[in-house]
């Protein structure tokens, strides 16, 4: 194969990238599907995860929030929530279509098991988050991306051991 259509990953060993993947996917159900069953101390109600609601008007909370914070913290949480997959892909563009896929799926498993919110921001802001991580993966070294490998595999270590500990209390 040549140079030229390797992987920006290639330096980083199958293992370490299979471990980060189950990591990042973790995260990724505990913060989409799971705050419908399990309550973070601090970061949400539980009770207002545990209904059906359909969002279909983009950006719509930025023209009628509910906390000035919200659309905010719901741009910026969708975007880093997602920018590990497309990091892990290496690639802008199947980072973009894995991220929409993946958003779609977890948007209609919400709305199928009352488990949080349907929102079409969260669908725009994935898919740009993961688009954005693929960009940035190809954008770095080799070394850099073992390094980002690295980064999100600790981080999403621990924000797994936070939401397992709040099971166990």
């Amino acid at each position: 194969m040549p140079a030229t259509s390797r992987s920006p990953l290639h330096a980083v060993p199958p293992l370490q990238r299979a471990i980060a993947w189950a990591l990042v996917i973790a995260v990724i159900g505990y913060f989409t599907l799971g705050k419908a069953h399990f309550s973070v101390e601090g970061l949400w109600d539980v009770s207002v995860h545990q209904r059906r609601v359909l969002r279909l008007v983009p950006l719509d909370e930025f023209r009628a929030p509910s906390t000035w914070y919200g659309p905010w913290l719901n741009f910026f949480g969708n975007v880093a929530l997602f920018l590990p997959v497309g990091f892990l892909l290496g690639s802008a563009e199947r980072g973009a279509v894995i991220g929409l896929i993946l958003s779609v799926c977890i948007e209609a498993a919400q709305w199928i098991f009352a488990s949080g919110y349907t929102d079409i921001d969260d669908v725009i802001f994935n898919t740009a988050g993961a688009a954005l991580g693929g960009w940035l993966a190809a954008a770095l070294s080799s070394r850099n991306n073992a390094l980002g490998v690295w980064v999100i595999s600790a981080g999403a270590a621990v924000l797994s051991l936070i939401f397992l500990a709040s099971i166990v209390r």
